[in-house]
């Protein structure tokens, strides 16, 4: 519990620092909105419409993974997956050789995709590295998935319901995460070909 509440004290400053200086309005990395066309005058030869056009922010789906990838990826790196590590030390130690080493591989997995996915947090609003962001989501679906899978088979072979049933947990908890995580990369992607179409046009 206590760990909780140092990363709610010291990850939700950083979120909101996040939220206020990455996929702002005025960097224009998320396409244009045309305003409402205005008269230019009355003068002769010089009546016409106006089009003019503003950039657009940060999307709310974007907005949320970035939140979520910020406070996920460190809680992963630091908390999460050091306790599986040890935990399939562990396991190995006690003769649960093949259990043991599919939660450490796990944890390891987890070491490396939590500081991945904090990193990922400002590039989401920034649309940037959307081909790497990409990989980083499909990764981080197969390691909960696999998270799932090890400690399911650490359960058949000796009953740990508590134990099972955390790690169950997170790794749901990751799964959703992760599927807002690509929501918003294909609200990026979407974002991209119409500002391509623009610059066509």
């Amino acid at each position: 519990m206590a760990i909780l509440v140092i990363f709610a004290l010291l990850g939700l400053p950083a979120v909101a620092l996040l939220l206020t200086h990455c996929g702002r309005a005025r960097e224009g990395r998320w396409g244009l909105r045309e305003l409402t066309p205005t008269r230019s005058g009355d003068a002769p030869y010089r009546d016409g419409l106006l089009r003019d056009r503003v950039p657009l922010g940060a999307p709310p789906s974007a907005r949320l993974s970035g939140a979520f990838l910020l406070l996920w990826g460190p809680f992963k790196g630091v908390v999460l997956a050091p306790a599986g590590v040890f935990y399939g030390s562990a396991l190995v130690s006690d003769g649960h050789a093949l259990t043991g080493l599919l939660v450490t591989l796990v944890g390891f997995s987890g070491l490396c995709l939590g500081w991945c996915l904090m990193s990922a947090g400002p590039k989401i609003l920034r649309r940037e590295d959307l081909p790497w962001l990409q990989q980083l989501a499909t990764w981080s679906v197969v390691h909960h998935g696999a998270v799932i899978v090890a400690f399911a088979a650490d359960a058949a072979a000796e009953p740990r319901g508590a134990v099972f049933a955390f790690a169950l947990g997170f790794a749901l908890l990751g799964l959703a995460g992760t599927g807002l995580f690509v929501r918003a990369l294909g609200v990026a992607a979407h974002r991209d070909t119409l500002i391509h179409l623009r610059d066509q046009a």
